[in-house]
């Protein structure tokens, strides 16, 4: 006698095993994770920024994929001085540089490894004038990227303090 199974019932037939799947925007497989190039296509065509809503559209896209960039925050503080209350609008040479040099890296995003817990972490870490930046690797693989602006009470710290900042 055969049990009845309800159509919801997982079985053998009904399961499909994948190397890897979309989920939220990225690609996630036995390599690791990464962004889904489809979504990715979108900054080539990126129009150039004249407004500042434009620059917060353009700043919101990058800042969805901030593990994967490499020092964002120094690279983007161009555009960011934008979003000031009291700046006007100028689109100089500096800031068409943040521009291409962030559509660049985007469109060359890293697979971040999956991390294991058993195996050592390597930190490396940045300090600039204005941002800080960190590194998480694993066997030589990146885990994770992140990076931040400084306040302005952490601008006036000493180099050798912005360094040990960027490790905490």
């Amino acid at each position: 006698m055969t049990r009845p199974t309800h159509p919801s019932s997982s079985s053998y037939f009904k399961i499909k095993l994948l190397s890897k799947v979309k989920f939220l925007g990225f690609l996630v497989g036995s390599a690791g994770i990464r962004p889904d190039p489809k979504k990715v296509e979108v900054i080539r065509n990126w129009p150039v920024l004249k407004t500042v809503r434009d620059v917060q559209k353009f700043l919101g896209f990058c800042a969805f994929y901030h593990c994967f960039l490499v020092h964002l925050s120094s690279t983007a503080h161009p555009l960011h001085r934008l979003l000031h209350k009291d700046t006007k609008f100028i689109w100089d040479s500096s800031r068409q540089l943040a521009f291409d040099k962030l559509c660049q890296a985007i469109m060359k995003l890293p697979t971040l490894a999956f991390p294991d817990p058993d195996l050592p972490y390597d930190l490396h870490t940045d300090a600039s004038t204005f941002a800080l930046g960190a590194v998480l690797v694993q066997n030589g693989h990146p885990v994770a990227f992140a990076s931040c602006s400084l306040t302005a009470p952490e601008k006036n710290y000493n180099t050798t303090e912005q360094e040990c900042l960027a490790i905490v």
